[in-house]
């Protein structure tokens, strides 16, 4: 069974890391679509969301303080639905539109939840350093 978590960790770590390298590759384009979503200081977000991204998938990826890295990159997807998709200030298809986007974001957060409870209880699993945090649920 341990095996099953390490692919799903590997599997479910692509995502951010490829996040990651699209904000840093595309900084302009993802600064763009930043600004038109009304982002405060869009560029330094972009990056900074970037980095994030990257270096919480890679933790994720390699088992490095694995709890932490699920739940900074998952609160960061919930920040992020917040301001880039709030469906409850639109109306008709642009509310339609936005919807999914928060929802999507809103169940990522959900399994980063999971993700930083499961290794925060000292699972043992393949990581090289870790967990950040001891929790005993009994």
């Amino acid at each position: 069974m341990e095996n099953v978590f390490l692919l799903g960790r590997i599997i479910f770590s692509v995502m951010f890391i490829g996040s990651g390298i699209g904000h840093l590759m595309d900084s302009e384009g993802s600064t763009q679509f930043a600004e038109s979503k009304g982002v405060a200081n869009a560029s330094t977000m972009v990056q900074l969301s970037g980095v994030t991204f990257l270096a919480g998938g890679i933790a994720i990826l390699l088992g490095i303080f694995t709890d932490l890295a699920f739940l900074l990159v998952g609160l960061q997807v919930l920040i992020i639905g917040f301001i880039i998709n709030p469906f409850w200030k639109l109306e008709g298809a642009d509310q339609q539109a936005e919807m999914p986007h928060f929802m999507k974001n809103l169940t990522i957060f959900g399994a980063c939840l999971m993700g930083f409870a499961f290794y925060a209880i000292g699972v043992e699993d393949k990581q090289l350093i870790g967990p950040l945090f001891e929790f005993d649920w009994n």
